[in-house]
């Protein structure tokens, strides 16, 4: 018999992509609900790789009775939640609904972990119109944005300092967002950025200063060093680094979004090809028309923890 979601209800979640789930886990444990994280070991096609997913899935099976009810984050970790006899979640995130779901193979996979699930969501605006089809019962679900420790202080910023937030990669913009690192390069800013994704060498090579990967509470640091942020330019929502780009006060310059921020996002949309120019343009001649404050309370009032831990719960009460 499945039990009515209570503050009593053990919840799994699945993966900690972005960590969101940890995040939105620490805000339910502050409040004694029973949440866990279960992260997952990497997906590597080698003898090695799939022996240790199978080695955890295998202990998953035995210790899922402790638990009352699963949420899956990342849709080809689908088969997580298949057999489950309570109440589950699937979780899409971005490249499983853009990339992962037209793989041969992987399409299957989700496709069967989506008729599995007691709820399909998404994580950012945008994935609704691309799940239209393969989940058209998908609904939104906000992701919280990233908390920052007690007595955080953001660094000043820079004079002159520009800092690109998103690996370099085609999902978040590719060689366009190399291209325009370039381009500020030779206007004579510092650009700065995390040593990370496909193309990281080429924007080294571009003259983009690179970080090495770091804690969360130390990029936020690094973010808030720049007058203006570049974030991704793959999808038409905010990405994590994005929200943790407003959190510390920082201009982001983004793709225009869509949907719920629309009429509400307190910054001009960027076009990637003329990227360079507006960033430049911003930088040089509309910073004091910035307020901080506007971008932290917006940030906070769509995407605060407190908000978007009760539209959680929410969900879990309406299929329990």
């Amino acid at each position: 018999m499945v039990m009515a979601y209570s503050s009593n209800t053990r919840v799994a979640h699945i993966m900690d992509i972005a960590y969101v789930p940890s995040t939105i886990t620490r805000q339910a444990r502050s409040h004694n609900r029973p949440w866990v994280v279960h992260n997952l070991p990497p997906v590597k096609f080698s003898p090695s790789g799939l022996a240790s997913r199978f080695v955890d899935l295998k202990h998953w099976l035995r210790g899922r009775k402790a638990v009352d009810l699963v949420h899956v984050h990342y849709a080809t970790n689908g088969y997580y939640l298949w057999g489950f006899d309570g109440p589950s979640v699937l979780h899409f995130h971005g490249s499983d609904a853009r990339i992962n779901s037209q793989q041969p193979g992987v399409r299957q996979v989700i496709e069967a972990s989506i008729k599995a699930a007691s709820a399909v969501v998404y994580a950012t605006p945008d994935l609704g119109e691309t799940l239209s089809t393969l989940a058209p019962k998908a609904t939104y679900l906000p992701n919280p944005a990233p908390i920052l420790p007690p007595g955080f202080v953001p660094e000043k910023a820079v004079p002159n300092r520009i800092v690109f937030n998103a690996r370099w990669d085609d999902t978040k913009g590719g060689m366009k967002l190399v291209e325009a690192a370039k381009e500020l390069v030779n206007y004579g800013f510092d650009v700065h950025s995390i040593d990370w994704g496909t193309y990281r060498q080429e924007a080294r090579d571009a003259g983009v200063i690179m970080h090495p990967l770091m804690p969360m509470n130390d990029f936020a640091s690094l973010l808030s060093t720049g007058s203006v942020v570049v974030g991704q330019f793959g999808f038409r929502a905010l990405s994590i680094s994005d929200m943790l780009t407003l959190k510390v006060g920082r201009p982001l310059m983004t793709i225009p979004l869509t949907g719920l921020y629309e009429d509400s996002f307190p910054l001009p949309g960027a076009e990637l090809d003329t990227l360079a120019e507006q960033v430049a343009d911003f930088a040089t001649a509309k910073l004091d028309s910035v307020d901080s404050s506007v971008l932290t309370d917006w940030i906070d009032e769509q995407h605060g923890i407190e908000s978007c831990l009760q539209t959680w719960e929410d969900l879990y009460r309406s299929i329990s």
